[in-house]
């Protein structure tokens, strides 16, 4: 699959063989080192934490890709519109140590880019690579490529030519001329009712009646809101959903 599409999912696991299917596993770092999550320092620790991504379409209604991930202390609260992930998607064991990986999804036609690619390395080099840095884990910084998408525009066929077939007509009424057509036309648009015909619309009194000194829009408190302050008052995180699907 091409590396520039977007990412749709990540994930966590505490075995290399427990990555999801259709799923990358990040086991190893650009350096051909082990890109274990939780290893301890001096200790050989029997506990494992590898990330796992996809860029398989999601399942869901939204088509939702990944836009942002960010790392927040194991305590501290999630941020609006932002799912965190706190347990391995294969042993439902704590996810990190000290941390809590927090993904940002987005449907995809309410975007313009998304995460595309996920870069882990002990060096800066994710900076000649024009990648964000997201941040550190066990000594490996985790790195992510933006890239613009793009939504094919999907054009309906033109419909098939129709054959015209030359009949000689049998009993052919008259056409009638275009003042009785016109007529008989508008006739049958004035029989058709609508369950709404004849209903008044218009604003509350209270809307209408404003005070002295005050406009319109300052009586109905109109609060104009940008775009990305919709996407976080109306967000929803379906960390339930996810839950029960990654169990599946």
């Amino acid at each position: 699959m091409n590396q520039n599409q977007p990412i749709t999912n990540v994930c966590i696991v505490a075995e290399r063989n427990a990555c999801p299917p259709r799923y990358n596993i990040l086991d190893r770092t650009i350096e051909n080192e082990d890109a274990d999550f939780w290893k301890d320092g001096l200790f050989k620790s029997k506990i494992r934490r590898y990330l796992c991504f996809t860029r398989e379409p999601s399942q869901n209604q939204l088509n939702e890709v990944i836009t942002d991930m960010a790392l927040i202390g194991v305590k501290d609260p999630v941020p609006v519109g932002y799912t965190a992930l706190k347990e391995t998607a294969d042993t439902r064991e704590q996810a990190l140590k000290k941390h809590n990986l927090c993904i940002r999804y987005i449907p995809k036609t309410s975007t313009s880019s998304a995460i595309s690619d996920i870069l882990l390395c002990r060096d800066n080099s994710y900076k000649e690579r024009m990648y964000t840095l997201m941040g550190e884990l066990n000594g490996i910084n985790v790195a992510f490529k933006l890239s613009t998408i793009h939504i094919p525009t999907n054009r309906p066929a033109p419909p098939p030519p129709v054959q015209r077939v030359n009949t000689t007509a049998v009993n052919t009424p008259a056409p009638m001329n275009d003042t009785i057509q016109r007529n008989h036309t508008q006739q049958q648009q004035h029989n058709v009712m609508s369950g709404i015909e004849g209903v008044e619309w218009k604003l509350h009194d209270r809307f209408t009646q404003t005070k002295a000194g005050m406009n319109s829009k300052t009586a109905l408190n109109i609060e104009i809101r940008t775009r990305s302050e919709l996407i976080d008052l109306c967000a929803y995180d379906f960390t339930k959903e996810k839950s029960i699907l990654y169990s599946c």
